[in-house]
């Protein structure tokens, strides 16, 4: 038996929950304001959110960090 391809994270994702939307909009402000009030990419934020997240998570299921 072939073994499934696997396939890639995309690098676009939809949030389709408004509360998620504005919850991220105010991450994004608060961390604008720590660098006096610099523009924060909203790349940024979502990897700054992903990260913390993942960590969360991984802890929760007993999963280690990924060696790099």
């Amino acid at each position: 038996m072939a073994l499934k391809k696997e396939e890639p994270w995309a690098d676009v994702v939809r949030l389709n929950n408004p509360e998620h939307r504005a919850r991220l909009a105010r991450v994004e402000e608060a961390m604008a304001m720590r660098l006096a009030g610099a523009r924060v990419p909203r790349s940024a934020v979502l990897a700054a959110v992903v990260e913390k997240g993942l960590e969360v998570v991984e802890r929760e299921l007993g999963i280690t960090k990924a060696k790099r």
